[in-house]
């Protein structure tokens, strides 16, 4: 049987539920309505039917146990489209950036085949009513590494970042809008799900700009 208390312990700030399945995998996730953070790793502990646990209450074994397994195994096992590194440096850089403007979301994305990262205050655009103007777009953008990346374009919550441990990570982009963080020093591996949320453009060209405009009054009769 599952040590709860020693799960709790190790794994309680990322969650309160706990779902130990019969292959010996541990997924652990919260209840929030819009939570999107499951984390996964390895229980050297044999069970013989999938058990979800909780960390006020006893277990529980049943079909929606079950059900939840199956949507887990299949939402975590899409087809990856593109795949990349980041260091616990580039994390903890991230992590800085965020707390830094107060950021509450960071995209990535792929632009002339490296990674940018843009780190941004979402609230901040929704709830402002005041013209969009430079000085409000507290926006800082960064390329990440020299990595060829040709297909990523995700969002994630600065919330679900911050809960991720600065280490060493290969990140995998699926098919169905989750990212795998995958610890390249532990064995976690993190499911986000994409936010699908874009910064607001506040820097834009336009040809004109650089030409004479004339004004051409109506001629006078």
């Amino acid at each position: 049987m599952i040590n709860r208390k020693l799960i709790i312990k190790k794994f309680g700030s990322f969650g309160r539920f706990f779902l130990h399945t019969k292959n010996q995998d541990l997924y652990i996730f919260d209840d929030s309505s819009n939570d999107d953070f499951v984390i996964k790793t390895k229980l050297n502990l044999l069970t013989k039917e999938h058990t979800l646990y909780d960390d006020v209450s006893g277990s529980e074994n049943s079909k929606r146990v079950n059900d939840l397994v199956k949507s887990l195994i299949s939402q975590t096992s899409s087809s990856v489209i593109e795949e990349f590194n980041l260091s616990s440096t580039q994390i903890q850089a991230l992590k800085d950036t965020l707390n830094l403007i107060q950021g509450t979301h960071l995209r990535f994305f792929s632009n002339d085949n490296k990674l940018n990262v843009t780190v941004f205050n979402y609230r901040q655009y929704v709830h402002d009513t005041n013209p969009i103007s430079e000085q409000h777009m507290f926006i800082s953008e960064l390329i990440v590494n020299d990595q060829f990346v040709t297909n990523v374009d995700f969002t994630i919550r600065s919330s679900t970042f911050s809960k991720i441990p600065s280490t060493d990570y290969q990140v995998e982009c699926f098919e169905n809008k989750v990212i795998s963080f995958l610890s390249l020093d532990d064995d976690l591996e993190f499911f986000i799900r994409d936010q699908m949320i874009q910064e607001p453009v506040i820097r834009f060209f336009n040809e004109q700009l650089e030409k004479e405009i004339v004004l051409l009054l109506q001629p006078k009769t």
